[in-house]
């Protein structure tokens, strides 16, 4: 199937604007001791889910201009939630009144047993997708900070390498609205980072 080269751009740059504008926030014990909630909101998609029922709920959502996203209800319901996005999280106002606030958690990638079986490496981005932190399973708590070597704007993609080391790795964010990260290693070996929706078994 061809793609006319103008339709495949706007295509690219759209997915571009929706990962740069994807956030996950949390929270834990609102309602419930040990109970952690999450909203998703990518652009105007406002979506949720909870550690007790791991299936994404598409909320509906109303948008006030130039507020941008103003309130969500669940499917069949018509109780309305105010949410407010800030830069250190989400404010969400019940119908009740009470007021719960969500964390920003950070952009991150995963990768599953591909140097050794078992180890999951992580890859957190900030900075609007210019600074790259790495951590594994194995040692979460030690996360390093990669150094930016080149940038190729044009295919959206970043040549970083490991503190004091002089081995390179090329990231590129995939041709998809998924906009999972691409790793091309010094030796040829390709390695993806999926999107981390911040679920056990994702």
């Amino acid at each position: 199937m061809k793609v006319k080269l103008p339709l495949l751009i706007l295509a690219l740059t759209a997915c571009t604007q929706l990962h740069a504008q994807t956030t996950i926030y949390v929270s834990k014990n609102f309602e419930k001791s040990g109970v952690i909630e999450y909203i998703h909101v990518a652009l105007t998609h406002v979506s949720y889910w909870s550690s007790t029922n791991k299936k994404y709920i598409d909320l509906k959502t109303k948008v006030s201009p130039p507020v941008g996203l103003d309130t969500v209800q669940f499917p069949g319901s018509n109780a309305v939630y105010r949410i407010k996005e800030t830069r250190q999280g989400l404010w969400l106002s019940h119908p009740n009144g009470k007021k719960q606030f969500f964390d920003l958690l950070p952009t991150t990638y995963i990768s599953k047993d591909f140097e050794h079986k078992g180890v999951v490496e992580f890859l957190e981005v900030t900075g609007n997708s210019t600074v790259y932190k790495y951590y594994t399973s194995k040692n979460p708590h030690r996360k390093i900070q990669l150094q930016t070597v080149a940038r190729d704007g044009k295919k959206f993609r970043f040549q970083v390498k490991f503190p004091g080391q002089k081995a390179t790795y090329w990231l590129s964010y995939t041709a998809t609205c998924d906009s999972d990260i691409l790793c091309l290693h010094p030796d040829g070996r390709k390695q993806l980072f999926k999107y981390y929706y911040w679920v056990e078994g994702e």
